[in-house]
């Protein structure tokens, strides 16, 4: 009995689908009947990681010409301009496959409009470039360029970034005395911490840049990264 019950609920899962799709495309088709004036993308996902699957909530403005469009729900007034899902077979160029920019194509009753689309793999973790990671700094001393770390990526594909030049934010660097102190260093949501030490100027400061007025927290968010090969 229990099978019978589970076979007649998946056959009926299986009917309303194919009637919500066939009642989709019939929909459409309906309003391909109509005269097109103009369409405009209304929404539509500009970022994806690798692999995700095309968006399930892109629309788009369809404007009829003058007088010419379908009756409103009241059967009597005829509507302006309608909002249409955007699906897949309306759409050329769009693909996850790999990361990069890519232009893509919207088109709807002989109207297209270009969009470009952006494909980012998914980082899994930051850690330090070891060969580069400055732990000791002099009173005053300001953090310079030239330290690293490295972004792992889900595909493993791994790439390094300077902390002082792509979209990262530094918390915990202070020089401003003598001491131990920890840092944390946050890139596109992961982060990671690290200690280093502040000692006495030696050779007045030959160790780098130094400013007495450095405040107890420094940020950097600088410009949005660009990876390798997009």
């Amino acid at each position: 009995m229990k099978k019978l019950v589970a076979k007649f609920t998946i056959m009926v899962l299986i009917i309303f689908v194919f009637v919500s799709v066939l009642f989709g495309c019939a929909e459409t088709d309906e309003l391909a009947k109509f005269p097109v004036a103009s369409i405009e993308v209304i929404s539509f996902n500009p970022s994806y990681l690798i692999g995700e699957s095309f968006p399930s909530d892109a629309t788009l403005r369809v404007v009829f010409k003058e007088d010419e469009g379908p009756f409103g729900p009241d059967n009597k007034t005829k509507l302006t301009s309608m909002v249409v899902e955007i699906t897949p077979n309306m759409v050329t160029g769009f693909s996850t496959a790999s990361y990069g920019k890519r232009n893509i194509v919207v088109s709807y009753a002989g109207y297209e409009e270009a969009l470009e689309i952006t494909v980012d793999d998914e980082i899994i973790g930051i850690v330090i470039d070891a060969k580069t990671w400055k732990g000791e700094y002099e009173v005053g001393e300001l953090m310079g360029v030239g330290q690293k770390f490295i972004a792992h990526f889900r595909s493993g594909y791994a790439n390094t970034f300077d902390l002082l030049e792509y979209e990262v934010r530094i918390k915990g660097f202070d020089t401003k005395t003598e001491g131990e102190r920890e840092m944390t260093i946050e890139f596109r949501g992961h982060q990671l911490t690290r200690k280093y030490k502040v000692i006495k100027p030696t050779n007045n400061g030959a160790n780098g840049k130094h400013d007495e007025d450095i405040q107890d927290v420094q940020e950097s968010v600088i410009v949005p990264v660009v990876l390798d090969g997009l």
